[in-house]
């Protein structure tokens, strides 16, 4: 049996939007289309279409797991021990794959190449041992995007050494999320939670969550959601 590959890749974990969701759905603000929607992890919104290959999927998944205990953790309340370097390596993953679906790479001639077609079968058994292949002289783009994730990541590395990622609570108004934050050190992780560097576990006021929620606006470039934007001032 051929392995099954996975084809629609999160930008933003799946894990992490159903922390937002009602009834499996999150709201969203679409900000190309000026429209509101309410849409499950699922929709191809919060994905690409195999912008990096199986390896590159499957060797990230030890960074999101590491998170979502993090998630999980700080849900449970302020004050406890965290794994810094947990939420800082998703961040990164995080910005990392958001930028290559914005600048997305293409299939690339290689020279002094074979011109050799593989069959499809031939590609599958390549890819699902870890290896790249180039096929009648193209190398397909999500090969060269995993390349590059994995440089974008190593020369970005040191904007996190030795970063600390306080806890704040909102009991007053929602968080919303950005679809990336880049190299804002800023993340919601429920409605009413978020982590946020280099400060301490806390509550927010009102006034600092508006704040917190323009500024998930401002860096968002396709869409940004939340649980209810309704409860989301701004």
């Amino acid at each position: 049996m051929s392995p099954q590959f996975t084809k629609k890749q999160h930008i933003h974990t799946r894990y992490c939007i159903d922390k937002f969701a009602i009834s499996s759905f999150v709201e969203v603000q679409i900000i190309t289309a000026q429209c509101t929607k309410k849409l499950k992890a699922k929709n191809p919104i919060f994905c690409g279409s195999r912008l990096w290959d199986e390896r590159t999927e499957k060797s990230s998944q030890c960074i999101e797991k590491a998170f979502h205990h993090e998630i999980d953790n700080a849900i449970c309340g302020l004050g406890k021990p965290r794994n810094h370097q947990a939420i800082s390596d998703y961040h990164l993953l995080w910005w990392s794959r958001h930028y290559y679906r914005h600048n997305p790479n293409q299939d690339q001639r290689v020279p002094d190449t074979s011109n050799d077609s593989l069959s499809i079968q031939s590609e599958i058994n390549l890819e699902s041992n870890g290896y790249m292949f180039v096929n009648d002289g193209i190398m397909p783009a999500r090969f060269l995007t995993s390349v590059m994730l994995w440089g974008f990541r190593r020369s970005n590395m040191h904007r996190y050494e030795g970063l600390q990622w306080g806890l704040v609570e909102s009991y007053d108004g929602e968080f919303i999320v950005a679809d990336c934050y880049q190299d804002v050190l800023f993340m919601p992780i429920s409605p009413t939670k978020a982590f946020i560097a280099n400060d301490h576990d806390g509550i927010v006021t009102k006034e600092n969550v508006v704040q917190l929620n323009r500024l998930s606006v401002s860096v968002s470039a396709q869409y940004y959601f939340s649980s209810n934007l309704g409860h989301c001032p701004i």
